[in-house]
Order: C-alpha cells, then structure tokens, then sequence
C-alpha cells in the first residue's frame, strides 16, 4: 500500500510541475508603427523568433540586433536613413532582413560573427559598405541591389566564409565585392561599372560560378558567346598561380532568374528550354543544366513556375 501510495505521490508532483510550466508561445508578429513607434523599440520588445513587419516610410535609426529576429520592410518603400552611422547591425545571431531601402550610412547591413542569416532584396545606396559580412558563416546575400557605395558594395572579411552571394547588382561602387575568407560561393550577380569589380584582400579559394554558370561583368572582353549567353573564355578575378578566383562562366547580359538563354529578357524561349528538358536529371539525354532553375538536381514543375511567373521580366538598370 505505501508502494502504490508513493508511486501515486509522485505522478501527482510530476503532473503539478507540468501544470505550472508555462505554455510555448508561437512567434509574434510586431508592427512598426503600429506596435512600436521605432523600428529599434520593436527589436527591444521582441523575442527569439519574432518577425518585425515595418510599413513604407521614412526612419532615421540606427538598429541593434542580437537576438534571432527577421525583419521585414515594405518592398523598399521602407526607408531607413541610417544618420552617417550603422544602420542596421546584427551580432552573434541568426536574423533574415529584408525589403529596405536604406541610405546615408557608414554601413548599411552589418552581420558581425552571424550564422545561417539571410539579406535580400534589399536596395544600399549612397553607403561607404553596403552590406558587410564580418566573421559570419554559412549566410546568404541575395537579389540586392547596391549602388554608389564608396568603398564596398558587399564585403566578406574577418575570415568570413562559406558564404552564398547570388542575384544581386553591384553598380558604380568602389569596389563591387570583397573578399576575405574561404569557401564561399559568388555567382548570379551583376558587376556593373564598379571602379574595381572585385578586391581579394586575403587570396582563398573561393567558386565564382556553379560550375555552369557565372557572373555578369561589364568589362569582359571575351570574344563570344554560346547559345546560352556563356562566354567563351574565363574571367580572370585573381592574378595568381594558385588560380583560385576565376569565373569560368561568365554571361553575356546581366543576370535575371528565369532567363534561361540570358538574353535579358524572360520569354517563350526560356519556356521551351526548360520544356525540352522537363522531368530530366542528371545523366538523362535531355538534361539542361541551364533549365534547372532551382538549381536542384532535377527539371520540374517548379522550374517552369519560377520562369512562368517573371514571363515578360526584362533588364533595368538600377
């Protein structure tokens, strides 16, 4: 009896302890301004995980980040002046920014010792760095456009490494990238008039194409093209024996994500590509590497979505 009495005991102060633990809330989404007048009193009151929604307007802050957040602005009618200073600046965190248009800065994105973050589609501009990658890991830089920056358009340093930088436009920086570090992959952008397309501050090996496909430079000056807008000889980024900074691939026209032939422009061309190819991997005799949009080793219906939806997208120059 003082056996069962004890096991009954225990089972109530097991189920006492569960009752009074606090159930896990789900994410919060906060407003500014309608949650929060600033952007920075949103990021103070948020918690691990929480996104932060910012309406179109004009903010003049400089933000802090140091917990696992993603912040959202408003297609680029989301303004952030960043007062000559940092305007937004993440350390050791994980955080996904996007959607702003941020100006007047001395840095506009700072990722410092970040891991798994992500920065895209957002628009820098009139910055001394665009978007700065200081000792952080395994992050992606994609689909932002980065203009008149004096020194860096985007820059990889304090050994960051392992890195993805795709789809963006660098134009008339000082330097278009800079890199520092291991490991990183750099292909699908646009280097556009840039005073110096690319810095190798420490030579690492790093790929500057998927093994298919490269970048778009403005200066190069090779000879010809193949049916896919792919040149026909490399783009030479290092000087160097050890030959790890080459672009392979380089395009013809500026990079535009569903342009299959890129020719800049997104058409029924593209569509038949991808068409031929369809339901087809690696090692099939209708295998298209250029159709393989998502890059995921098989041609399906979210290639054809993907191109689909950018039907009749053209290049602009920002």
């Amino acid at each position: 009896m003082r056996r069962v009495f004890s096991s009954m005991l225990l089972v109530g102060v097991f189920m006492s302890i569960f009752c009074i633990l606090p159930a896990t809330s789900q994410n919060a989404i906060i407003r500014v301004p309608s949650d929060y007048p600033t952007i920075q009193g949103a990021i103070n009151g948020a918690h691990e995980g929480d996104t932060i929604e910012v309406a179109s307007g004009f903010y003049q802050e400089n933000l802090h980040i140091n917990k696992t957040l993603t912040l959202i602005g408003n297609n680029q009618s989301t303004v952030l002046d960043g007062k000559g200073g940092t305007a937004i600046e993440a350390n050791a965190t994980t955080v996904s920014i996007s959607g702003f248009k941020i100006t007047n800065a001395t840095t506009g994105i700072l990722l410092n010792h970040c891991q798994l973050s992500f920065v895209t589609e957002n628009s820098v501009n009139q910055c001394n760095t665009g978007i700065w990658l200081y000792g952080s890991y395994n992050s992606t830089v994609s689909d932002n456009t980065v203009v008149d920056c004096d020194l860096f358009g985007i820059l990889l340093c304090g050994h960051s490494g392992e890195d993805l930088v795709t789809g963006n436009t660098l134009k008339d920086n000082g330097n278009g990238v800079g890199v520092s570090g291991p490991n990183s992959r750099i292909y699908h952008n646009n280097f556009i008039n840039n005073q110096n397309q690319t810095a190798i501050i420490d030579s690492f090996p790093n790929a500057w194409d998927n093994t298919y496909e490269g970048n778009y430079w403005s200066d190069y000056n090779g000879t010809g093209f193949d049916n896919y807008g792919i040149g026909d000889s490399p783009y030479i980024i290092e000087q160097s024996v050890t030959l790890w900074n080459i672009d392979h691939y380089p395009l013809e026209n500026p990079y535009i994500l569903g342009d299959v032939n890129h020719d800049a422009v997104v058409d029924i061309v593209d569509i038949s590509i991808i068409a031929t190819a369809f339901q087809t991997q690696p090692g099939d005799n209708n295998w298209n590497s250029h159709a393989d949009i998502d890059e995921s080793g098989q041609i399906d219906i979210v290639d054809i979505t993907i191109t689909a939806t950018r039907f009749g997208n053209v290049w602009i120059q920002p």
